[in-house]
C-alpha cells in the first residue's frame, strides 16, 4: 500500500469517526435540551402554584381581610369602597397568577390542565352573585386576562361555585 492510499483510507476513518462523534453530540444535546425544557416546564407550574398558595396564605393570615373576601364574593354591592378596595387587591393577586398561566401556556411552558386549575378558581368566584357584580363592575387592566375568563365561564355553563366550593368561608359574609 503506498502513502497516498493510506493517507486516503486514515482519512476517511477520521471522516467516519467525526460523523460518529457528531451524531452522538447530537443525540446528547437533544438529551439535555428535553431535560431541561421539562426542568423550566416544572419550574413555571410550581411558581404559579406557589402564587396561588401565597395569595391563599394572605387571606388566611389575615381573618379580617378573610371576611372581606367572603362578603365581596357574596354581596359586593353592600360593601363600603374601603372594603370593595381591599376585595379588589386581594384579587388582583389571583387575577394576575391567570394571567401569568396564559403567558406560560401561550409559551409552551405550562399545561392547559393547570392553567384551568387556576382559573377554576376565579371562575367559582365570578360564578357567585357578589363575585359576579364585581366582575362587571371592576375593569381589570389586563384585558386577555378577562377575555379568557368571560370564555371560560361561557364554555363551563354552570360550574360550581366558591359558595358551593367552600361553603364555610362565605358563611363568614353574614358575620359583620
Amino acid at each position: 500500500m503506498n502513502h497516498q492510499a493510506l493517507a486516503e483510507l486514515l482519512g476517511n476513518y477520521g471522516e467516519f469517526i467525526g460523523a460518529i462523534a457528531v451524531v452522538v453530540t447530537l443525540a446528547y444535546l437533544t438529551v439535555q435540551v428535553r431535560q431541561s425544557t421539562l426542568t423550566s416546564r416544572a419550574s413555571s407550574r410550581q411558581t404559579l402554584i406557589d402564587g396561588w398558595a401565597n395569595a391563599q396564605a394572605s387571606l388566611q393570615s389575615d381573618p379580617a381581610l378573610l371576611r372581606i373576601y367572603a362578603k365581596g364574593i357574596m354581596r359586593w354591592s353592600t360593601m363600603s369602597n374601603t372594603e370593595k378596595t381591599q376585595f379588589d387587591v386581594g384579587m388582583a393577586q389571583y387575577l394576575s397568577n391567570v394571567q401569568n398561566g396564559i403567558l406560560l401556556r401561550n409559551a409552551g411552558m405550562l399545561d392547559q390542565a393547570t392553567l384551568d386549575t387556576i382559573a377554576g378558581f376565579m371562575l367559582s368566584v365570578i360564578r357567585c352573585e357578589g363575585g359576579a357584580q364585581w366582575w362587571r363592575e371592576t375593569g381589570f387592566a389586563m384585558p386577555a386576562t378577562r377575555d379568557y375568563l368571560d370564555r371560560k365561564r361561557a364554555l363551563d355553563g354552570n360550574g360550581p361555585t366558591a359558595a358551593e366550593l367552600a361553603p364555610h368561608w362565605v358563611a363568614m359574609a353574614g358575620e359583620d
